[in-house]
C-alpha cells in the first residue's frame, strides 16, 4: 500500500478505497489477462478512430515524399529501412518483429530518445502517421536488406571524396611556393 501511495504525485490524490481496490487488482492472479483484455479493448476502440495502416503512405512519410503533418523531419534523414536511407541513426529494417505494432506506434508518437525528442518535441508525429509508419516498417522487415549502399551513402561518399581531393589540391598549391623559395 505505501508504494501505491507514492503514485499520487503522478495521478493525484487517491482515496483509501481506491488504493485498496488497486492493491487487489495488482494481486489478482489473472491481472495479466485482465490487462491484456483491456489493451485489446482500447486497441479496437482506437482502430475505429483511425484509418487502417497503409505501407505506401508510411513509405511516403518515411522517405519524405509526403511531409509529416506538423512539419517534423522525415525518418530517412537519420534512419534506413526498406534497403536505403540515412546512416546517422540505427537501421529500422528489422524493428517491427522486435517491437510489435503497438509499441512501434507509441515509439513513433512519443519518442524516448533524446536526439529524436529534440527534433519532434514541437513537431510530433500524429497517431495516424505513426500507424502508417508502423505498417511500412512491418512490410520493410519482410524484405531482405540489400548490400547496395543506397543513394545517400553513395552521395555522402562522393562529397567526402570531393572534399578530400580539394583539400589535397589546396595543400599542394600552398606548399609549392615554399618549395620554390628553398630551392633557389
Amino acid at each position: 500500500l505505501p508504494k501505491i501511495k507514492t503514485m499520487e504525485k503522478h495521478v493525484g490524490p487517491l482515496a483509501s478505497d481506491e488504493i485498496i481496490a488497486f492493491a487487489r487488482f495488482l494481486k489478482d492472479p489473472k491481472v495479466a489477462d485482465r490487462i491484456q483484455a483491456e489493451e485489446g479493448r482500447v486497441a479496437k476502440a482506437d482502430e475505429a478512430k483511425y484509418e487502417k495502416g497503409d505501407p505506401r503512405k508510411g513509405a511516403d512519410l518515411f522517405y519524405g515524399r509526403v511531409p509529416l503533418h506538423k512539419g517534423g523531419p522525415a525518418c530517412v534523414a537519420c534512419h534506413s529501412a526498406g534497403n536505403w536511407g540515412g546512416g546517422f541513426g540505427p537501421s529500422l529494417h528489422g524493428v517491427f518483429p522486435k517491437m510489435g505494432e503497438r509499441a512501434l506506434i507509441s515509439a513513433c508518437e512519443k519518442t524516448q530518445f533524446r536526439v529524436m525528442d529534440a527534433a519532434y518535441r514541437t513537431k510530433p508525429v500524429s497517431r495516424q502517421e505513426a500507424i502508417h509508419l508502423a505498417k511500412f516498417l512491418e512490410e520493410a522487415s519482410k524484405t531482405k536488406p540489400s548490400r547496395d549502399p543506397g543513394p545517400f551513402t553513395v552521395l555522402a561518399g562522393a562529397w567526402g571524396l570531393s572534399l578530400l581531393s580539394l583539400g589535397g589540391i589546396a595543400a599542394y598549391y600552398r606548399r609549392q611556393p615554399a618549395a620554390r623559395r628553398t630551392s633557389r
